[in-house]
């Protein structure tokens, strides 16, 4: 039998594990702190002047619902199951767009931490800017014809109104999504579901500034990682919080939900969790 030279094969396995290695060496890392309430950040917020750049996600880091529906459209398989095996009219997306929309529309947000409008006051009073940053699409939505109005209306009753030292502008050089590009609305970048650190990208070149320092907050570390290159690309000083509150309720009833799309779907009206059995 001829005798197999196992030199190339150990050298080939060398040369990828090498690589791997140098791969994961190299790999850009973006320090994260994960807070479970904005008093933790307290010390970071109170050192900022007005070349600060903060921004706030909005969903489940700023704002929520007590209703488990309506925090989240990741549903289990087998509630997805009977949602479209009772409505199978539903599996069209322009369809369940309506009804969801609708969702939104009249499921109640409440602040996770009401403390934190005084400190965004704070932070506005020594000139820091102080944005949104959201994933949220930036044009219609269902029965909402226009989602950035819509939210700045809902913050601004909870009493936040994010820094406006920048006029409304459309980043159209960013991709579109359902055919619109992320805007910055009255403080609040809707970042239309694309790359939140190509959103951060475009403004800082849109406002013609360089921040000395970038704080963050987000429930999302995907888009702190994304954020943070960005605050890398120029050199700037970054500061990321995840934030994850334990003051977020996390029951999922298949049940209740199923009961909530039929008051949606039969008569065009949501109930909350506590007032289904």
């Amino acid at each position: 039998m001829k005798k197999i030279n196992s030199k190339p094969l150990f050298i080939s396995i060398f040369i990828a594990l090498t690589t791997i290695i140098l791969i994961q060496i190299n790999k850009p890392t973006y320090p994260i702190t994960t807070i479970n309430s904005y008093e933790q950040a307290l010390p970071e917020l109170q050192n900022i002047d007005s070349q600060t750049l903060v921004l706030f996600d909005v969903d489940d880091t700023l704002i929520t619902s007590q209703d488990a529906l309506a925090r989240t459209s990741n549903f289990p398989w087998n509630f997805k199951l009977s949602l479209f095996t009772n409505y199978p009219w539903l599996i069209n997306s322009k369809n369940f767009e309506m009804i969801w929309s609708k969702m939104w529309q009249q499921a109640p947000r409440v602040l996770i931490e009401p403390d934190i409008v005084s400190y965004i006051h704070d932070m506005q009073d020594k000139h820091a800017i102080v944005l949104a940053l959201t994933s949220m699409e930036s044009g219609s939505y269902g029965v909402i014809k226009n989602m950035p109005e819509w939210r700045y209306a809902m913050l601004k009753n909870m009493g936040i109104v994010f820094s406006k030292q920048h006029a409304n502008t459309t980043f159209t050089k960013l991709p579109t999504y359902r055919n619109h590009h992320p805007v910055l609305y009255n403080g609040i970048l809707c970042a239309n579901q694309q790359n939140k650190g190509l959103v951060l990208d475009a403004f800082l070149i849109y406002c013609e500034c360089k921040p000395s320092k970038i704080i963050s907050f987000d429930d999302d570390i995907n888009a702190l990682k994304a954020i943070g290159k960005t605050c890398k690309k120029y050199a700037v000083s970054f500061v990321l919080f995840h934030y994850k509150s334990n003051k977020l309720p996390n029951t999922w009833s298949s049940q209740k939900a199923l009961q909530q799309f039929k008051y949606l779907i039969d008569e065009n009206r949501w109930v909350h969790d506590i007032d289904i059995g």
